[in-house]
């Protein structure tokens, strides 16, 4: 057996150490130029702005009726198409197209009595019809003029008359604008206070809007049959709002 002698072995574990401390040196030298290069943390305000406007309604949903009784069902729903027909024919005669009335409920239903005799029993004391139109009105000017004509012509009940405009993307863009003046308003307030700059917005996100209809009215209104008087209608004024959020950084 040959024998190693201890120099050669001295020189072989001092050539590795000096491979392994070299390698070591290579990681540590790695991680640090990777660590140098992560950017730095970026410094973000963020606010919320709000912007409404108001607008004057240019149009009109209007909800009329017609509710007849009578024992006999057949009667009753006759009864109630021949008036009905009556009053479209008239809102027609306005200039109201076919397309802006249509029907938007409609309903026959019994309505009991408790009997004289057995009050367990329930008789059937009439039928109930009920048909509502919902009339679109393009002309706000007009509104008061429908409503008299749909009464007048045999109309007694009425859901509700809303009011809304027809361009309400235009009405909600000046909302949008308005919201973001707004929101730079806090921005600009923060930063004041915090001693800060900020630049320009790197985020802006569009929130829920909220437009405000301008409604009269409650569920089945009963008109009087003997008005003679014209109907004053007030169309009140709309509110469109607009929020946002934005991000700014300093």
């Amino acid at each position: 057996m040959k024998r190693i002698s201890k120099k050669l072995i001295i020189t072989t574990l001092t050539l590795a150490l000096v491979v392994t401390t070299g390698i070591l040196s290579t990681a540590v030298m790695n991680q640090s130029v990777t660590a140098s290069e992560n950017p730095t943390t970026v410094n973000t305000l963020n606010v919320n702005g709000k912007g409404t406007i108001t607008v004057e309604p240019d149009m009109a949903y209007i909800s009329v009726g017609v509710r007849t009784e009578d024992k006999d069902a057949e009667v009753a729903q006759k009864q109630n198409s021949q008036t009905m027909n009556k009053v479209i024919d008239a809102i027609k005669e306005l200039g109201i197209n076919e397309e802006d009335i249509q029907t938007s409920n409609f309903n026959l239903r019994p309505q009991y009595v408790t009997n004289r005799d057995d009050a367990s029993i329930t008789d059937v004391e009439k039928y109930v019809v009920t048909h509502y139109l919902e009339v679109t009105v393009r002309d706000i000017d007009t509104v008061g003029n429908v409503l008299d004509t749909a009464i007048s012509s045999g109309a007694n009940l009425s859901n509700s008359i809303r009011f809304t405009i027809s361009d309400s993307e235009e009405a909600y863009h000046k909302a949008l604008v308005l919201a973001l003046t707004n929101a730079q308003g806090k921005a600009d307030a923060l930063a004041n206070a915090l001693d800060v700059s900020i630049g320009a917005p790197i985020n802006v996100t569009e929130q829920s809007s909220y437009n405000a209809p301008v409604t009269y009215g409650d569920a089945n209104i009963r008109f009087s049959f003997d008005s003679a008087e014209s109907m004053p209608v007030e169309t009140g004024e709309l509110e469109v709002t607009a929020n946002i959020s934005v991000v700014y950084e300093y």
